[in-house]
Formats: structure tokens, C-alpha cells, sequence
């Protein structure tokens, strides 16, 4: 995906990275592709719709709430900008 999406300006962060907030506004902002590394099971109050792809329509505006302030995205909610990945799990030896 990294190799896929590089092209287009594809935005990698963890959440442990400063200043999270401002790659996810920005990337939400200017319709660049997001992954958030590791995710993890718990996720931030913050960016919960960010994740479950929350959009809200406005006319004819698509916007999607980040913290206490709605971010305008030009991209179509039919194409995942935002993708995800969880930790890996050890798998037990046999």
C-alpha cells in the first residue's frame, strides 16, 4: 500500500508521532491518502470517525468532524482515503 499510494502524496503516521492531529487535518483537508500505523484495539475519541469513515454532507460539501472542528475533505466518501493497521499478533509456534 505504502509503494501503491506513494505517488500520491500518501500521509503515514502513528499515533505516538507529534502533532498527529495536524498530518490527519491536513491530509483530510488537501484529499491525500491517510494510514495510521498500529493502530491498536482502543481507539482516540478524537479521531473515531476518522476511522469508522463518519462523513457528514453539508450541500454539497462532505465534511467529517476532528475534534471539535469539522474538516472539509474534497474526496468522495466512495473512495477509502484513510486506512488503518493494528499491531501484529505473535503467532504461537507449533
Amino acid at each position: 500500500m505504502r509503494q501503491h499510494e506513494a505517488a500520491n502524496g500518501l500521509v503515514s503516521l502513528q499515533l505516538s508521532q507529534k502533532n498527529y492531529l495536524d498530518q490527519i487535518d491536513r491530509a483530510m483537508t488537501e484529499g491525500l491518502p491517510l494510514l495510521i500505523d498500529n493502530l491498536g484495539d482502543s481507539i482516540d475519541a478524537v479521531i473515531e470517525p476518522v476511522v469508522s469513515r463518519a462523513f457528514i454532507y453539508k450541500g454539497r460539501k462532505v465534511v467529517i468532524k476532528l475534534g471539535d472542528k469539522e474538516v472539509a475533505s474534497p474526496a468522495s466518501p466512495a473512495s477509502p482515503r484513510a486506512t488503518h493497521t493494528a499491531p501484529t499478533q505473535p503467532q504461537p509456534r507449533r
